[in-house]
């Protein structure tokens, strides 16, 4: 089934088309196309920055009918954080990608009206999991290019990047099978070794 998720400009939700691409002459870095690019100096801007992100998050969600209980899209920040040596005016860049991901869930009935977003969000979760599983192996080829979500992911998981997974689960009796999904990937993820990207 071929991939529907849609990249959306947090920053500017009016519609727009993006493309994953590569840096030029940067191995492993990533753009993607048509983004609103924020400048900031202060915490305070950062903090402002992420809650108008949030807020029309929520709204797109609004947009597309999703479960209240759990957000249907996967958000991905990233910070670009540029610092100078005074002394030696030597200047050092980096980034700092904030995901939060989507939850995977099973339909009910009444919720067909979802069917395809659910689906999709799956497939996109489903294709990380590929992704960790052949990083896990030490696979020679890695398959970031599968999914959107997991193109974007290709600089924090490959190369010499360090990755943090906080897993957030419930402790409701009718989320136990996903609860215990969520667990097992997680364990499979922290036995994961990040190495160079390979396409």
């Amino acid at each position: 089934m071929h991939e529907r998720i849609m990249l959306v400009d947090l920053f500017d939700i009016t519609p727009k088309s993006h493309k994953i691409q590569m840096v030029p002459d940067k191995d492993g870095d990533l753009y993607v196309t048509n983004l609103k690019i924020e400048e900031i100096h202060s915490p305070d801007e950062l903090h402002e920055c992420l809650r108008t992100v949030q807020r029309n998050r929520a709204a797109i969600a609004s947009y597309t009918q999703s479960n209240k209980r759990s957000s249907k899209s996967h958000s991905v920040v990233r910070i670009r954080l540029i610092g100078t040596h005074v002394t030696k005016q030597e200047e050092s860049i980096g980034n700092l990608n904030l995901v939060d991901l989507a939850g995977s869930e099973h339909l009910k009935t009444e919720e067909a009206v979802r069917t395809a977003e659910t689906k999709n969000i799956n497939k996109s979760l489903a294709n990380l999991g590929k992704v960790i599983l052949a990083l896990l192996k030490k696979q020679e080829h890695i398959p970031y290019k599968k999914s959107k979500l997991t193109h974007l992911l290709m600089p924090s998981l490959g190369g010499n990047s360090k990755t943090l997974m906080l897993l957030n689960v419930s402790p409701l009796d009718e989320c136990y099978n996903e609860t215990l999904n969520s667990l097992i990937f997680a364990s499979k993820i922290s036995n994961c070794k990040t190495g160079n990207v390979n396409e």
